[in-house]
């Protein structure tokens, strides 16, 4: 495992040779930044989540994760990215995927999956045209049992990239060899990562 950011996760091609086998091509980027760990008082989450009887054994925090869609070649373009967050432990739910300052770029629509799931995802398309590489912020809403200290999970990513052969274009999808690995400490918000 690693403390040192951002960490990069590699996103291949598979691409057939000589008509039988396949090798895999890197083909673009997601850098991750280390998060942030926010304690979230329940009276700020909502009337529904107080009037919940099993609230009392939770606690509640918000995850400030930044990325970076990597630059790619004049040749290629991102049409549209996804991460998803997989968490180890049943006992942690995500709330929410919206929370801080994880506000959209121009030209670009979020949509948001797993909501009161272990497994929560957000995918990037544009409005229109390309997705520009660059910094972004995803903001979640956790909950988790009052004596958990660490949560470890992994991280998957998948790209779409079209890209320009000889003036025609095909889309290609992007995905890591295996998902990145962390664990990271709500009490010092320290966070490892590994692939």
């Amino acid at each position: 495992m690693t403390d040192a950011w951002p960490v990069r996760i590699d996103l291949y091609v598979e691409e057939t040779v000589l008509g039988s086998t396949s090798r895999f091509v890197l083909e673009a980027g997601i850098s991750l930044w280390k998060p942030t760990v926010h304690a979230l008082r329940r009276e700020t989450l909502g009337a529904m989540l107080n009037a919940r009887p099993d609230a009392d054994g939770l606690v509640f925090f918000g995850i400030i994760w930044p990325y970076d869609l990597d630059d790619l070649p004049s040749s290629r373009q991102y049409v549209s990215g996804r991460v998803q967050v997989t968490f180890d432990s049943p006992l942690i739910r995500c709330l929410s995927l919206r929370w801080g300052k994880d506000q959209p770029r121009d030209n670009e629509v979020v949509h948001h999956f797993g909501v009161g799931s272990t497994q929560p995802s957000w995918k990037l398309t544009p409005a229109s045209g390309w997705l520009q590489p660059g910094s972004r912020i995803t903001g979640m809403i956790l909950e988790s049992p009052t004596d958990l200290q660490m949560i470890t999970g992994r991280i998957d990513a998948e790209v779409t990239v079209r890209k320009t052969v000889l003036n025609s274009f095909e889309s290609r999808d992007a995905r890591p060899n295996d998902p990145m690995k962390f664990s990271l400490n709500l009490t010092n918000g320290e966070c490892s990562i590994s692939n």
